[in-house]
């Protein structure tokens, strides 16, 4: 007996070898194909009987299947499986029953043959059982996986049987076209209708033969398609496929990847053309996707009395009937076929892997070799001669290749590239080609650091600040290219050293540039203000590492030990401008900028603040932001006293004539202003200076008041009142031009007062108002010089009075000591009565507060080297700002809403899904929601302590809490597991490690180990140079105690026996 064939998708019923059965079949009998038309006795009493339709198929034994109708496409109501258990009677001429298990089937046929031809058939059937052996004529396969289900009802039908029946329909449309054959076989296979060059031409594709890359990828000719409603009536077509990768690599075969912008015609798919007889115009009817297509399916055509070589496209939903005129031209078009889904899986794969690259000659170059050291040998020369060519044209050889670090650079990152798009084409083949992937990383990788290391070997020491930012921008880039590929900690430790290296640079060259700057002492007109060129330098400083943080290089950067040296710079800038004010004095161009500088140091402390935040290290970067504002102002007072002494020098020298003979608008004044003029300071600073300076002025107009006291009478009197009410209408119109008109000039009305006082009442009252106008030069000495001026008058001054002045004045100091500082410009005055006029140098005054400055200054200093210290001993504490298990409102569905509107539920955030539970000690969750299917997280605006979660599909879930900021940590939960997952490379794909050893370094901090030789060799000195000095004091001790005497030497020579004895001991044989 022949061995069973499945070949395409048609059964036929197969013939018992031998009849050895009561019921024998002639020849017409046994080529009959029995179907047809039988009334069925419904179970129902009401229903009677119906007309069906019946076969007598073949599976796995025989079944009778009935149908509604006879039609191709209709599906079976029921199947009997034909064993034998059966029994069959007849109940009357036309009438049969077959009693199954369980179920009697009573059957009516047209006429008694026609019941006759049943019942022997049938009878047949059972006699043969299940296990005899059967011979299959011609088998068509659809599915290779079909059911085999057994043991359900009659109305159950199996898949396998739905298409065996399908396939006998077919046979039975089929026979009635069998009149027309040969009109059929001519119409399938017609002469071609269609001029390739033509529709080449109107695609577009007319240079296909002179395009070998385009050449390679393309196949086009005539095909016969299956007519959708006749199954035996296939029309001619002309076809065309384009694949993104070669169809045929022995025409070309390259390593691109054909994108769809570069053709007009869809790549992967195939395209049909339709074409009327009498019609000349070409139109484009219908696309394939092979994207969307399951398999090919080969037929038989050995046994088939089909014309031509048939091949079918199932699509899934579809299956297209293909026919080819040449077994060669079927094999062709499958290859193609193959070829192309292969090609369509790889560029839409599942990883979402954006394929750039056509790995397949690599593949094969690999692949053609059994041995491995051969094939590692061969891909090898095949990279090395890729990563060549690339250096090749970007024109890097052995001579220039590590003289310009952009080009070198340039040319790796092209190299790396090639490298990421050869390791995702293996990562979407199936199966994975981890192999080849290995192979790039030892050569592409290896490579790309090779060059990078030894760049650095040859020129550390000659990059600057901006190329070693630029290496590890690139090395930044470079790991983030490779990151969910490669797993190689020395990319990582090569930008930390970068960065190390960087930082201490720059801290360096930063020290240097503010050095130079002081030393220069140069100021510059900007917006017709004159401030430092060194401000502005610190100004650039800070901008340049504001710079390093807000690029990608962030989270490679250590937050404290940066803002520790970034402080350590503005404390030098301070440390400097300290010592530039105190050691130039008379400088009043750079002590004028200094005072204007104000607003760019505390820019630059803002931005101190902001580098804070973006380092996350902002707790207590507001009161480091003071700090800087507080040690800047304490120089910036005694810059303002260096320019009041320098202007008030000037003042000064105006009243060195007597109150009568002083100019006030012509002489004091133009002094004044030119002053104030010619120091173009910002307006608070001036607006200080000008107040110490009217103080000055009152001074020194009261002190020569005083003078002139000593030679008044009446007539004179009424001179120096006169005087002076001219000299306060001047001063008061002056000061309105600097908006000072809130200054009181209560002074000029006290000196007038004065000379007008007759009691002791009236002397009172104006010493008081003098008292607080000058404060501590007013004293009792200035009382008692006023008294002796004014002795001529008729009214003197008893004992009583003068102590009762002493009181007064003394009352009014301890109320100035407790109410103001001692160290205010009037407390500095000299003390008013004395005689001669000195100029109002106040050294003393000025080097105490200079040392009070200084002092300060330093303590300063130690104040903020404690909050680096702390800032820097306090560990990285990340608020919780975040909840991922807890209790929850949940807001419950419409249907559910009963009594209440929301379901409390405990609910916890585990890898990648959402889960909530009856309440924390429940083992069972009531649901789990995909954090993956989220598309929003939002808070609601109206109600602030409720979110929702959108998800795929339209669904929408809301909760409540309790507070808004519990809400916030909610959806911060959320938001984080839902952009972990995201950022988690699929499963398929693991990163491979790159074994490193400490041998192996990246980068190498050669700057550390010149700090560290030098620290060597200064402890190494300091040692030396302390055991010396230990040896010299020694040796003094020794000599102090044990004094020499004329002709003794500390050194003690051995003395020897003889000549021989000598030299055996200068050659260490003997101990002498």
């Amino acid at each position: 007996m022949q061995s069973n064939q499945l070949d395409g998708t048609k059964f036929r019923l197969s013939q018992p070898e031998s009849l050895n059965n009561k019921v024998y079949l002639n020849e017409n009998k046994k080529n009959l194909k029995l179907q047809g038309w039988l009334k069925k006795k419904s179970p129902a009493i009401l229903k009677g009987w119906q007309k069906r339709f019946f076969m007598l198929i073949e599976n796995e034994g025989y079944k009778l299947v009935y149908f509604d109708d006879d039609k191709t496409n209709s599906k079976p109501k029921g199947a009997f499986e034909i064993s034998n258990k059966i029994d069959i009677e007849q109940a009357g001429e036309e009438e049969f029953t077959i009693i199954f298990p369980g179920r009697n089937l009573e059957l009516k046929a047209k006429s008694g043959d026609e019941r006759k031809k049943w019942v022997e058939t049938i009878e047949f059937c059972k006699s043969i059982g299940k296990n005899s052996q059967r011979k299959y004529l011609s088998v068509d396969l659809i599915e290779n996986d079909i059911s085999k289900s057994k043991g359900s009802t009659h109305k159950k039908v199996d898949l396998q049987t739905t298409q065996i029946v399908q396939i006998e329909k077919e046979k039975i449309e089929n026979q009635k076209f069998q009149g027309h054959r040969d009109i059929q076989k001519k119409s399938i296979i017609l002469p071609s209708q269609f001029e390739d060059s033509q529709i080449l031409e109107v695609l577009g594709l007319q240079q296909l033969n002179q395009n070998s890359m385009l050449k390679s990828r393309t196949i086009f000719g005539t095909l016969s398609k299956r007519s959708k409603t006749k199954m035996k009536n296939y029309k001619l077509k002309w076809f065309i496929l384009i694949s993104a990768k070669p169809l045929f690599p022995e025409i070309q075969d390259d390593e691109e990847i054909l994108q769809q912008q570069d053709i007009t015609l869809e790549l992967d798919t195939l395209v049909y053309i339709n074409q009327k007889m009498n019609d000349k115009l070409i139109k484009r009817n219908v696309y394939i996707k092979l994207q969307n297509c399951k398999e090919i399916i080969i037929k038989n055509m050995q046994k088939s009395s089909d014309h031509g070589f048939i091949f079918k496209l199932n699509m899934g939903d579809k299956i297209y009937s293909l026919m080819a005129n040449t077994e060669n031209d079927r094999m062709k078009w499958q290859q193609a076929l193959n070829q192309s889904m292969n090609t369509c899986k790889e560029i839409n794969n599942k990883l979402n892997l954006n394929i750039l690259k056509n790995i397949n000659p690599v593949i094969r170059i690999y692949d053609m070799e059994s041995s491995l050291p051969i094939r590692r040998q061969k891909i090898k020369e095949k990279l090395q001669n890729d990563i060549q060519r690339i250096e090749l044209e970007q024109s890097i050889n052995d001579q220039n290749r590590y003289l310009n670090l952009q080009d070198l650079l340039c040319c790796l990152m092209i190299i790396s590239q090639d490298m990421i798009k050869s390791i995702e084409a293996c990562l979407v083949k199936d199966p994975q080609r981890q192999d080849i992937i290995q192979e790039y990383i030892e050569i592409h990788h290896e490579k790309i650091c090779l060059n990078i290391s030894e760049y650095w070997n040859i020129n550390n020491k000659y990059l600057s600040l901006n190329e070693i930012k630029e290496l590890a921008s690139w090395l930044s880039d470079y790991q983030q290219i490779i990151i969910n590929y490669i797993k190689d900690d020395r990319i990582k430790q090569g930008i930390n050293t970068l960065l190390q290296i960087y930082i201490n640079r720059w801290k360096i060259q930063s020290e240097k540039k503010i050095i130079a700057q002081f030393e220069q002492s140069q100021t510059i007109q900007a917006k017709n203000t004159t401030k430092t060129a060194c401000v502005l330098e610190l100004f650039d400083i800070v901008q340049e590492i504001e710079m390093l943080i807000t690029q990608k290089l962030k989270p490679y950067l250590k937050n404290k030990e940066l803002l520790k040296v970034i402080k350590s710079i503005l404390w030098h800038y301070l440390e400097q401008l300290y010592d530039s004010v105190e050691e130039q004095p008379e400088n009043l161009e750079f002590l004028i900028g200094v005072c204007n500088d104000v607003e760019i140091v505390r820019e630059i402390a803002n931005r101190i603040e902001s580098i804070a935040e973006m380092l996350q290290e902002n707790k207590k970067q507001e009161k480091t932001k003071q700090k800087i504002m507080q040690k800047y102002n304490e120089v910036l007072e005694i810059v303002e006293q260096q320019i009041y002494n320098i202007s008030s020098n000037e003042l000064t020298q105006q009243f060195q004539v007597s109150l009568l003979d002083l100019e006030i608008r012509s002489g004091v004044l133009e002094v004044f202003e030119e002053n104030v003029q010619l120091i173009k300071l910002t307006e608070q600073t001036q607006q200080s200076l000008l107040d110490k300076l009217i103080s000055t002025f009152n001074y020194h107009y009261f002190n020569i008041f005083l003078n002139e006291l000593d030679k008044i009478n009446s007539y004179k009197r009424k001179q120096i009142e006169s005087k002076i009410k001219q000299d306060k209408q001047v001063v008061s119109e002056f000061l309105k031009q600097y908006h000072c008109s809130n200054i009181k000039m209560d002074n000029f009305d006290l000196m007038i007062q004065l000379l007008n006082c007759e009691k002791d009442s009236e002397y009172v009252q104006a010493f008081r108002g003098l008292k607080y106008q000058f404060g501590r030069c007013f004293t009792v000495n200035t009382v008692k010089v006023i008294i002796g001026h004014l002795r001529v008058r008729k009214s003197e001054v008893n004992q009583s009075s003068l102590e009762q002045f002493d009181q007064l004045i003394r009352s009014i100091d301890d109320e100035q000591d407790n109410g103001e500082s001692t160290q205010d410009l009037k407390s500095q005055l000299m003390e008013f009565g004395q005689n001669q006029l000195e100029p109002l140098v106040l050294q003393k005054q000025d080097s105490n507060s200079s040392r009070t400055s200084r002092t300060s200054m330093s303590k300063s200093k130690v104040n903020i080297e404690e909050l680096i210290s702390k800032s820097q001993a306090q560990s990285v504490q990340f608020d919780n700002t975040s909840i991922t298990e807890g209790y929850v409102y949940k807001k419950k569905a419409k249907q559910q809403k009963l009594v209440t509107k929301w379901d409390h539920r405990y609910v916890r955030i585990r890898k990648g899904y959402i889960y909530w539970y009856v309440d924390e000690k429940s083992w069972k969750c009531q649901n789990k929601l995909n954090v993956q299917d989220i598309l929003e997280v939002e808070g609601k605006q109206n109600k602030q302590n409720k979110f929702i979660l959108k998800m795929r599909g339209g669904k929408i879930y809301e909760f409540k809490v309790d507070t808004v900021e519990e809400r916030n940590m909610w959806m911060n939960g959320i938001t984080n597991e839902k952009r972990q997952q995201e950022d988690v490379v699929n499963s398929k794909i693991e990163a491979q490690q790159v074994q490193t050893s400490q041998l192996n370094i990246l980068i190498k901090n050669y700057d550390e180990e010149i700090i560290t030789n030098k620290t060597t060799n200064n402890n190494i000195n300091n040692n030396n140079k302390f055991n010396n000095q230990q040896r010299k004091t020694t040796l003094i001790i020794q000599q102090k105690e044990y004094p020499l005497e004329l002709g003794q030497t500390t050194l003690k020579i051995k003395r020897t026996t003889s000549c021989w004895t000598s030299f055996m001991v200068c050659l260490g044989l003997s101990k002498g």
